[in-house]
């Protein structure tokens, strides 16, 4: 049974995405009203069309399907109205701003926590899934001379960060980016799982 039954209320983030769109796609076909957070119009027009082309009615489009423009998707304040009357959030996108500066970790924190910061707020929802990635436990093609589970995180990746080690990379280098995502998606991760912990605690 799922957590949420059809019909429930979904807000998406990240859904002019592949993943998140692909997410949306799957949630209507499956009798859930979507609510996908874009930046404009034109996006939610087109997520739309897409929607369409892959067989999902007009009748459902009109009924089930609505759009939300955050223009500010690190502002908490901004969430508040997006999350209003919604059931559970899927959290696909990780916003960072551009990826290739360290200040780029501080926006994928900050542009996750305003989102649960704000879903705390709105007393109708009942869950919160964030998208998740393997660079937020190690480096593709590594392998861990362990089983790795949800209690382990890309420390090699933050320990480097931490330690001031990006600036070996030049700007335009191919690995500086991935890093800062990867070292991005663990601290945020992170700092949501701590944020759960809390707001339980204080209840």
């Amino acid at each position: 049974m799922p957590a949420l039954p059809p019909r429930s209320v979904i807000l998406v983030t990240g859904t002019s995405g592949y993943i998140g769109c692909s997410i949306g796609l799957r949630l209507l076909e499956q009798g859930y009203f979507l609510r996908g957070a874009v930046k404009d119009v034109a996006s939610a027009r087109k997520i739309r069309e897409v929607y369409e082309s892959e067989g999902i009615s007009v009748k459902i489009l009109d009924s089930m399907l609505d759009f939300t423009i955050v223009e500010d998707l690190f502002s908490e304040k901004q969430w508040l109205p997006a999350l209003k009357g919604v059931d559970g959030v899927a959290h696909v996108g990780l916003m960072l701003g551009d990826p290739n500066t360290p200040e780029a970790i501080d926006k994928g924190i900050q542009g996750t926590l305003s989102l649960m910061r704000a879903a705390s707020r709105v007393g109708s929802i009942k869950r919160i899934v964030i998208k998740t990635s393997l660079a937020t436990v190690m480096y593709p093609g590594v392998v861990p001379d362990k089983v790795l589970t949800a209690e382990d995180w890309n420390e090699d990746a933050i320990r480097a960060f931490d330690l001031g080690h990006f600036d070996v990379f030049p700007p335009d280098s191919k690995v500086r980016p991935f890093m800062i995502y990867a070292v991005a998606k663990a601290k945020a991760e992170q700092l949501a799982w701590r944020f759960m912990e809390e707001t339980k605690a204080s209840d």
